[in-house]
């Protein structure tokens, strides 16, 4: 529970995500692999990446 929120509504909410990206995040249904230590470093690149083009968007519009 996230605001009030359960479930995806409170995911997408914390993490400022919309349901696509939500999804592809953290459904488990996402990943090839869903338990353990490899399972958590799926989820983690996938994060990164994310992150790393929502940064580049970012950056891009900084240098204009």
């Amino acid at each position: 529970m996230y605001r009030g929120l359960e479930g995806w509504n409170a995911v997408k909410s914390f993490f400022d995500l919309d349901q696509v990206q939500a999804v592809r995040l953290f459904a488990e249904h996402s990943y090839e692999v869903t338990e353990g230590e490899a399972a958590a470093r799926a989820v983690a690149a996938r994060i990164r990446q994310v992150i790393v083009a929502l940064d580049t968007a970012v950056q891009e519009r900084q240098d204009r």
